[in-house]
């Protein structure tokens, strides 16, 4: 049996689970008990890049300083599954307004003696800052931004007036152009247009140097062209191998940083890192466009901390009860748009003055917490396409590495 719990849960590290709300008023419970039945991806992963320091200050209760939070849990099968996102708690109603940022990305980079620089023209930047994730669109459920809705069908059962998560019209950077040094990229066979395999520590270590700049309580999202990027320290992956098969790297992840912490007090940057596609990309169809950003900001605010202490010395947050992703490996992330992405028709396409965007589905939280049927909205385990997903996940067998 399952249940799933909407809680606030009595906190010591989410500071604002409520705009305007004190962590005092915070320590309420209010939930909504509903009764149920019974690997992480090439393309998107979520990296946890928080210190030791920063970890242990959390655990022992630290307040976390960064975008607006709440906190809850479902249970399965007697165990709990606490969780941390964005926004602001269901139970209560109210909008909660997240800062975004766009910083697009200009590769430059020797090919032979030719040097190119790959990178978003204005144009595409200006498409993915009018895109259904910072503007409305019609879905089943409302009128509202691409993210919302998602969130909107997960706690439908418990939300109360008026209660939405949105993304506020990005503030749009100068393209930022990055040198790039023979050893930290390939060029790919796997994609037509020009473009490159970037090596994911040298990456890394460029958008962290550029986070330092940028507001922490902001949601920071990088957007490169046509860009894959590997891992060449993997000492599962065959470097060979790199960018010469369909499944060679990753084209988006999001993570959280700390960029300060002390005993009482850990400041979290959280950030997403995606490319614009254009087809034929990566030899994956049904994916162009903002299929990725919109997977990322998704992840984004639904596991902003990956992996966070809870309290201290109880559980870390966001994992889930583990299950067969559909790669046929193990996970147990809340990653919402991990196993989708390996769907036929994984993207759900929206129209938006005169363009229309493929933006990625999602796994609803129920799907997670195998909890049947389904309190979402509709019952859904998917959405905005409720009919992606007929049933919640299934665990992952024992015979089955974990990815």
């Amino acid at each position: 049996m399952s249940k799933f719990i909407h809680a606030l849960s009595v906190v010591t590290i989410a500071t604002v689970l409520l705009v305007g709300e004190s962590p005092t008023q915070a320590q309420s419970h209010l939930s909504s008990k509903i009764t149920s039945a019974p690997g992480r991806s090439f393309r998107s992963v979520g990296i946890n890049q928080m210190s030791a320091a920063a970890r242990d200050a959390i655990a022992h209760g630290a307040e976390i300083i960064s975008i607006p939070h709440f906190t809850g849990s479902f249970t399965t099968d007697g165990v709990v599954y606490p969780f941390i996102m964005l926004g602001g708690n269901p139970t209560q109603g109210g909008i909660t307004r997240i800062h975004t940022e766009i910083i697009p990305l200009e590769f430059q980079f020797l090919d032979g003696n030719e040097l190119i620089t790959l990178g978003p023209s204005a144009e595409i930047v200006q498409l993915a800052a009018e895109s259904p994730l910072f503007q409305d669109a019609k879905y089943s459920i409302d009128t509202t931004q691409f993210t919302d809705a998602i969130q909107q069908a997960s706690f439908f059962g418990v939300e109360g007036r008026n209660w939405h998560t949105l993304l506020t019209n990005p503030k749009v950077h100068k393209p930022i152009r990055i040198a790039v040094p023979n050893e930290a990229f390939k060029r790919p066979d796997v994609i037509e247009t020009p473009a490159i395999c970037l090596e994911r520590n040298f990456l890394g270590s460029q958008l962290l140097s550029i986070l330092q700049s940028l507001p922490l309580d902001h949601l920071a999202l990088f957007l490169s062209l046509d860009t894959i990027v590997y891992h060449d320290t993997d000492e599962n992956h065959d470097e060979s191998q790199a960018c010469k098969e369909q499944f060679a790297g990753t084209v988006g992840f999001h993570t959280v940083v700390d960029r300060f912490a002390t005993k009482t007090h850990v400041g979290l940057q959280v950030f997403g890192y995606s490319a614009w596609l254009t087809p034929p990309a990566a030899g994956i169809p049904d994916f162009e466009d903002i299929a990725f950003l919109a997977h990322e900001v998704v992840e984004a605010v639904n596991d902003p901390f990956i992996g966070t202490a809870n309290v201290p010395g109880g559980p870390f947050t966001n994992f889930v009860p583990e299950y067969m992703n559909a790669f046929g490996g193990c996970q147990n992330t809340l990653e919402t748009g991990d196993f989708i992405e390996g769907l036929a028709k994984s993207s759900f396409p929206v129209t938006l003055n005169n363009f229309t965007y493929h933006p990625q589905n999602e796994q609803l939280i129920q799907w997670f917490s195998r909890e049947v049927p389904s309190s979402a909205f509709q019952g859904a385990y998917s959405y905005p396409d409720t009919s992606l997903l007929s049933s919640p996940s299934t665990p992952c067998s024992s015979s089955v590495a974990s990815n």
